[in-house]
């Protein structure tokens, strides 16, 4: 696979939905379903995520794909940090029930 660029600008990082779902699905078309898009629009979004990081990240097995172990580095260094993302711009609604502050 050749390498375009590994620079952070060039990311979409609208992406990283993508990689996130096909790291909890296993599976193109499950991950897609998650996402709302087609199995089609997935392939795509995967295709362009190696493009960007110069790796193929995922393999057919056959249950579906798996990462590689790049795929799995990679991941073990982004998701806590795209997980923050998520929390931050999502956060969860108040629950009373396991609020343990003061009013």
């Amino acid at each position: 696979m050749k390498t375009i660029t590994r620079s952070f600008p060039a990311l979409d990082l609208n992406l990283l939905h993508v990689y996130d779902a096909l790291m909890t699905e296993g599976n193109v078309t499950r991950a897609g379903l998650k996402l709302h898009r087609t199995q089609s629009a997935i392939s795509s979004s995967l295709a362009r995520l190696r493009e960007t990081l110069g790796d193929p990240l995922f393999e057919t097995s056959a249950n579906g794909v798996q990462p590689t172990v790049r795929g799995r580095q990679l991941w073990a260094q982004l998701e806590a940090h795209y997980r923050g993302l998520q929390e931050a711009l999502e956060p969860r609604d108040f629950d009373p029930v396991t609020y343990r502050g003061q009013f």
